[in-house]
């Protein structure tokens, strides 16, 4: 019997064939052609069959790739979609969520001009006290206070000036000016207010620029009858330094650091409380937030996350977190090690964070045992009993330290009061489980002086500002810290402004945050 199907080429291609059936071979099989006439012209409606088929496999074909393009730009899209579907609610859920927490600091005003140049005017008085005739800081946090002037630091230095030479300590006035890249003209004429500008040329040194128009350079014609001393801010770079001790006349003196800028930039105004204030503010209401919202899902990756969402949605910018569980806090900072660690009932969760408002920082830590409020732990009753107690004992080091706190007394005093309740509590002395300080300033750099650490004799003065965080880290079982910031704001009592609530008990740890 010959074949019942046969294979015909399409006319598009060679390659390309449609199987058409051979009524004449079996017309048993063929029910179509049941009609005895159909035989007679087998060969005919053969060949027309095979025509028809041909003509639709050319259509087929010609149909393929436009067909197959309309899938994929489908497919794209359905893509697109999706991704938007599963991104958009993230964030947008983030701002529904922390939508209370929007324009929580928008009535705080930021630094005036008029504060910017009281402070040049006591950094000139202090100095005086400090001996010093001209004060040089290159782009930074105290060009920042002094100045109000932000500028992204390079190989090219931008330097701003206070300049008393010459002139007696009972002179109140001072020379002000910057030195800036000459081709930088038109942005640093933008940046700078109220200053004179001093250029230099790409092939020309910013060093003896400064010197020549201060005349302390080896070619100065009419150079000073005394030797001048310059005080160049303990925050420059190192290249920055020598560069201007090279480029002075012998005679003259250069220091990195008499305190000066330390001694004003130490004592907070009323604005710089404020604006800290409500950044600490903001950054309690936002823990607090997040903290209430972890699930038994949620790993440490995702607290920062929303944390980030939810001190934005308050106003801060330049936002940062810790977040750590159980054993991973008992490196004050963490580690990069069990990143996966999952949360079980009873397990402590630290939450160190903060941003900047207007210039200035905010720094809180929690720890919170989960979920909040938890008479239980997984771990058994001795787990959640050891962990009550660690946490009160941070709890009352951290009460100890804020009674300390006065104006007079001693920044190792302060540190000393929390060091010594860890100690009668059993958990050792010395750094043995609170490996850290008791804290440090803040201001416009999170970490500025004055630091409460062992062997800082630096006495406490009022508008001091500075974290109290007393910690307690015990290798592979857990870690807590109880951060708050703090100002000195009286001689008399009460001595202290602690901004919020603080962490007073471990069974409702966000009270009034």
């Amino acid at each position: 019997m010959s074949s019942q199907y046969t294979r015909v080429p399409t006319e598009d291609t060679g390659n390309l064939y449609t199987t058409l059936p051979l009524p004449h071979d079996n017309p048993s099989t063929n029910h179509h052609l049941a009609d005895p006439e159909d035989y007679a012209g087998g060969d005919k409606k053969s060949s027309s069959s095979a025509g028809g088929a041909s003509s639709d496999a050319l259509t087929r074909s010609k149909w393929f790739y436009p067909v197959l393009v309309l899938c994929f730009i489908l497919m794209v899209v359905v893509g697109v979609l999706l991704a938007l579907i599963f991104t958009r609610p993230f964030s947008d859920g983030n701002s529904r969520k922390y939508a209370h927490l929007n324009g929580y600091c928008a009535d705080v005003p930021a630094i005036t001009e008029t504060e910017f140049a009281d402070r040049r005017v006591r950094l000139s008085n202090e100095m005086v006290t400090s001996g010093v005739d001209v004060l040089v800081t290159e782009a930074g946090s105290t060009m920042l206070y002094m100045a109000g002037a932000k500028w992204k630091r390079s190989e090219r230095p931008f330097l701003a000036v206070l300049s008393r030479l010459g002139r007696p300590a009972d002179d109140p006035g001072f020379e002000y000016f910057f030195v800036s890249p000459a081709f930088e003209h038109d942005k640093a004429s933008e940046v700078v207010k109220g200053a004179a500008l001093v250029y230099y040329q790409e092939d020309e040194s910013p060093y003896l620029a400064l010197a020549r128009h201060l005349g302390l350079d080896p070619d100065a014609a009419d150079p000073p009858t005394a030797a001048a001393r310059i005080q160049v801010d303990r925050d420059t770079r190192g290249f920055v330094y020598f560069g201007i001790a090279g480029a002075l006349a012998p005679g003259h003196e250069l220091v990195s650091d008499t305190g000066l800028v330390r001694a004003v930039r130490g004592v907070k105004s009323k604005a710089e409380v404020d604006i800290m204030r409500c950044a600490n503010l903001a950054t309690k209401a936002a823990i607090r937030a997040v903290l209430e919202d972890v699930t038994a899902g949620t790993t440490q990756a995702e607290v920062s996350a929303e944390i980030a969402g939810a001190l934005s949605a308050a106003g801060l910018t330049n936002t940062w977190s810790i977040a750590l569980y159980g054993p991973n806090a008992a490196a004050p900072h963490g580690i990069t090690g069990n990143a996966g660690l999952k949360l079980t009932r009873g397990m402590m969760i630290l939450l160190d964070a903060g941003g900047d408002l207007l210039g200035y920082q905010s720094d809180i830590t929690r720890t919170v045992r989960w979920p909040l409020g938890t008479l239980t732990s997984d771990d058994g009753p001795e787990h959640y009993d050891r962990s009550t107690l660690i946490w009160n004992t941070v709890r009352q080091a951290h009460e100890a330290a804020v009674r300390a706190i006065r104006p007079g007394v001693r920044a190792t005093d302060i540190d000393a009061a929390a060091r010594d309740v860890v100690e009668a509590a059993g958990f050792g002395s010395d750094y043995e489980t609170f490996t850290h300080r008791l804290g440090h300033g803040i201001g416009i750099d999170g970490h500025e002086d004055p630091y409460m650490n062992r062997g800082n004799e630096e006495e406490i003065r009022v508008g001091h500002c500075f974290s109290v965080e007393p910690g307690l880290y015990l290798r592979d079982e857990t870690g807590v810290r109880i951060e708050d910031i703090v100002c000195v704001v009286s001689e008399t009592a009460p001595y202290i402004e602690l901004f919020g609530a603080t962490s007073d008990d471990v069974l409702n740890p966000l009270a009034l945050h």
